[in-house]
């Protein structure tokens, strides 16, 4: 179960998201998260929330 939902990467951010596309990012950050620390521990949320919004913004810059 992901620790992170769509929704809570579309409020810091201010813009609605594709769900399919929000949750593929989130589980990619998560995966990165759990390279690190597995399993991932209570409040790990903030720090997949912050990786999966990274990733996001990025994607958003390189598509200009």
């Amino acid at each position: 179960m992901s620790v992170v939902t769509p929704q809570d990467l579309a409020d810091p951010l201010g813009q609605d998201v594709q769900e399919d596309r929000a949750r593929m990012i989130i589980v990619q950050a998560e995966a990165l998260c759990r390279a690190v620390v597995s399993p991932l521990p209570e409040g790990a949320g903030a720090v997949v929330l912050s990786v999966a919004a990274g990733v996001r913004i990025t994607a958003r810059r390189a598509a200009g």
